[in-house]
């Protein structure tokens, strides 16, 4: 009676393990998209280098009189920055005016002098001496030379009023200002800081086997430029420069992109994240080949380095290992695949480790 109520026992107690239900596990998951990226492109990770930018100082001293510029303003190529208080340059500059003036009167009359006292020697050699003569050519000699410093010191009392005011060199955006008004300011001490966000420059590291087209078809080749802080702006590059020796690390040649015809409105700043498809112009003739963008953290690899995602099917809420083909190109976090996955499937994004074939789980939808 005891060995089978023992029995018994065990017996229920195996079905209440045995009805269980295995435990659903809550999972990341996003529906595959079709890549924007097209058979005969390739994709390089980039980051903006230092725009064109200038630290503008004056050339002279002086008292800032008018400051009405403020940081993030865009300024046009040649427009007013900074004054500083002109007079003292002013009076500087009406001196050297009348030093001009009065050293060229002199010079009228010490030449006209010279010249009478030339045709009296030549006439009348007795009348006066070489000796006199000799006295006025030299008076003459040296306020036309006394006439040539005033003339150059002129010019440099009108230079030093120019300097006075300092203008924007070319389009840009005020990224700095270093002094306020009624501050006095030294020659070459920075003042205001401009960058010139109409062009900018992406450095992107090209693998050795993408080396010879880039080289080849430079010319052809279209650059379309995405940066992480604006995921839906699409800018146009083009070539600057293609670096000749390889990173010894990465083995990677770095390539100098040109960005242009960048909207005013957007602050973009030297060190932004992106990536850069280059491509050739369609060809209508070639297949059209489907490719899909996921998030690298979907991928896992097995002993053989085969790349796997998981499947979730939306109706039972399983999932299934499916091996996908990776491209060798990467748009930062994303991954590019080839095959294994269709648009609209359901794959799981985080967490693949802890994951077996046929287990139940619960989307939790990024």
């Amino acid at each position: 009676m005891t060995r089978s109520l023992l029995i018994a026992l065990l017996f229920l107690t195996a079905c209440e393990k045995a009805s269980i239900p295995e435990a659903t596990r809550p999972v990341k998951a996003i529906q595959v998209k079709e890549s924007t990226t097209s058979e005969g492109s390739a994709t390089f990770p980039g980051t903006l280098r230092a725009f064109k930018r200038a630290d503008l100082s004056f050339r002279v001293d002086g008292v800032v009189q008018t400051r009405d510029i403020t940081v993030g303003q865009q300024v046009k190529s040649g427009g007013l920055l900074i004054q500083l208080d002109p007079r003292d340059y002013e009076v500087a500059l009406q001196k050297a005016k009348g030093k001009v003036a009065s050293t060229q009167a002199q010079l009228d009359f010490a030449s006209r002098d010279y010249d009478r006292m030339e045709k009296i020697y030549e006439t009348d050699p007795g009348a006066i001496s070489a000796s006199l003569l000799d006295r006025k050519k030299e008076n003459r000699n040296q306020l036309q030379a006394e006439l040539e410093v005033a003339q150059s010191d002129l010019e440099k009392a009108s230079d030093d009023l120019s300097y006075t005011t300092l203008r924007a060199p070319f389009d840009a955006v005020v990224a700095a200002i270093y002094v306020e008004k009624h501050e006095q300011v030294r020659a070459k001490q920075t003042v205001v800081r401009l960058i010139d966000t109409g062009e900018g420059e992406m450095e992107i590291n090209v693998p050795e086997k993408f080396m010879a087209s880039l080289l080849k078809g430079r010319a052809d080749l279209q650059f379309d430029v995405y940066l992480d802080a604006f995921p839906n702006r699409v800018f146009l590059a083009h070539i600057k420069e293609i670096g000749t020796e390889a990173s010894s690390t990465t083995q990677t040649y770095p390539v100098t992109l040109s960005l242009h015809h960048i909207p005013t409105e957007l602050s973009l700043l030297a060190g932004m994240s992106g990536h850069v498809i280059a491509r050739r112009p369609s060809d209508n003739t070639k297949p059209n080949v489907q490719i899909y963008e996921i998030p690298k953290t979907a991928l896992f690899t097995d002993n053989l380095n085969h790349s796997y995602v998981w499947v979730v099917d939306p109706q039972t809420q399983v999932v299934s290992k499916r091996q996908v083909t990776v491209e060798d190109n990467y748009r930062g976090t994303q991954a590019v695949i080839r095959d294994g996955v269709h648009a609209g499937e359901w794959i799981v994004t985080a967490g693949t480790g802890f994951l077996s074939e046929g287990q139940h789980v619960r989307l939790l939808k990024e």
